[in-house]
Order: structure tokens, then sequence, then C-alpha cells
């Protein structure tokens, strides 16, 4: 799980989402949980998969 601090509140009244990719199809990323000043992105490997490291892109979403 990789927690990410938001530098100021998002999500209060507005709009909130966020979306997050890995750079090779063997790693799955997910927003596991959100609040206004934090979000939280689980990666997973799928079985079998010998790669150790990737590239996460992560995007938030949101309004005052």
């Amino acid at each position: 799980m990789l927690p990410y601090r938001f530098t100021s509140p998002v999500c209060r009244r507005k709009l909130c989402d966020g979306g997050s990719s890995c750079s090779d199809p063997a790693f799955q990323a997910g927003v596991r949980s959100r609040n206004e000043l934090q979000a939280v992105v689980g990666i997973t490997r799928n079985e079998g998969s010998q790669l150790a490291a990737g590239w996460v892109s992560w995007i938030a979403v949101g309004g005052h």
C-alpha cells in the first residue's frame, strides 16, 4: 500500500476521484481508500510474474 498525502485538502463538496495505473500489465494498481487529506493506492503483481519494479501513475481530481 502506498499512502499519498495531499498538499491541501480536496474532496470537500465537489467531485472527488482518484485513479492509478502501472507501467507494466504484470502489475495492477487501485485506490483502496481516500478522504480529503490522503489516498491509499494498493499494488498487486500477477501470480508467476518475476518483475520486481515498475512505475505507478496517479491522478487526483477534487474541489472545494
